[in-house]
């Protein structure tokens, strides 16, 4: 089973023609439409709607068993068998667990947005329009994909794309009321160049096109029962996966909050590649990619030949019960000494998968002098450098 998402590295192993997609409101599994991997994806399907229902499940016999205690005088919590009462206190942590996360949402989303303007000057934000624009293709998909849903650029007016490059690049929520002179000039300046590389606009404004602002809308969570949590962090994490990753020749590493994994390559010499992996189960369901991997880095040619691999553990996107927040002053020095221990180079060929490509990119912006090189999109390898 594979899942099909933007990422920095990306492994194809089956046609599209043979692709089955199962759908639940937003979830999607791919996979061939028989066989082994279809009855496997048939089960994770099943598998979330069970998860799925044991908040609501545990919630309402809670609420029945409370209601006999109040007005019967009786309820299970109060039997004299065991497995009863083990019963009885599964469903009232779960109530209990989910009535703390529904609150402890609910707060999060009360505060207001944290306002990090970014500190950009004129010719700053002029490099990285042009980066953008550029690199994006084709442009006019590339803005269309910024409108939820996705607009043909046909029903975008002029001033939909000013909102937008108003609120990506100067952090403005309100093109036409907050921007300087200065600033109003040079967005006027980005939209004909987005109407030269994409196409005219028609003046005016369609309001049936709402921007993806990320930075201002609420983060949306759906409940996960504690029973996954303690599945996912007891058997995944602090059994299966040190299990494979030691199998497969790594150490274990611990520099501060953060956990690495380490394999020594042929050539001790050479800088090792760090793969950096994104939101999920943490790297459990990597396993299969990083024999890949070890398979190019022992191989006796190519540009992985001989090479250490380096895998962080990042554990606030891993499903782990973990109240702390990922920092970048703290997680690139972190990693950076961990490189220096456990494979003793300063440098190393960075590539990432989903949200870890954003912490490469972390990486890339405050500690330029560790990147080798960085993987690029959509490949199962990495071209390093010399050094």
């Amino acid at each position: 089973m594979s899942a099909e998402e933007e990422s920095h590295v990306t492994v194809v192993s089956a046609d599209s023609s043979d692709q089955v997609y199962i759908r639940k409101q937003k979830s999607l599994i791919v996979g061939p439409k028989k066989g082994i991997t279809a009855f496997l994806a048939r089960c994770a399907l099943a598998a979330l709607y069970v998860i799925r229902s044991i908040a609501p499940f545990s919630i309402a016999f809670f609420s029945m068993q409370l209601f006999r205690a109040i007005y019967q005088g009786r309820a299970l919590w109060m039997s004299r068998k065991p497995w009863k009462k083990l019963f009885a206190g599964f469903v009232g942590m779960e109530t209990l667990f989910y009535l703390y996360m529904h609150n402890k949402q609910k707060k999060l989303q009360a505060k207001p947005p944290v306002d990090r303007v970014p500190t950009m000057t004129a010719v700053e934000r002029r490099v990285l329009f042009d980066r953008c624009i550029q690199t994006a293709a084709p442009a006019r998909s590339f803005v269309e994909r910024w409108f939820d849903p996705v607009r043909p650029y046909s029903e975008l007016k002029r001033g939909n794309v000013q909102e937008l490059l108003a609120w990506a690049m100067f952090h403005r929520a309100d093109w036409n009321a907050e921007m300087t002179e200065e600033e109003k000039l040079q967005l006027e300046e980005f939209v004909q160049d987005v109407e030269t590389h994409a196409g005219p606009l028609q003046p005016g404004y369609n309001s049936e096109c709402k921007i993806l602002k990320f930075t201002e809308e609420p983060v949306e969570g759906k409940h996960r029962p504690l029973t996954m949590y303690l599945v996912v962090h007891v058997l995944f994490q602090l059994v299966m996966a040190p299990l494979q990753m030691r199998f497969a020749g790594y150490t274990q590493y611990q520099e501060g909050s953060l956990t690495c994994w380490y394999r020594p390559g042929k050539n001790p010499n050479l800088p090792p590649v760090c793969f950096i992996h994104g939101i999920g189960i943490g790297i459990l369901p990597y396993q299969n990619w990083l024999r890949v991997l070890e398979a190019a880095c022992d191989a006796d040619s190519g540009g992985l030949a001989g090479r250490g691999i380096l895998v962080p553990e990042i554990h606030v996107i891993s499903a782990r019960l973990n109240p702390s927040e990922l920092h970048c002053d703290a997680f690139v020095p972190e990693l950076k000494r961990t490189l220096k221990k456990a494979s003793g180079h300063d440098v190393a060929c960075f590539t990432g998968h989903s949200y870890g490509s954003f912490l490469v990119a972390w990486i890339v912006k405050r500690a330029p002098e560790m990147v080798g090189a960085v993987g690029k999109s959509k490949s199962a390898s990495v071209k390093p450098s010399g050094s």
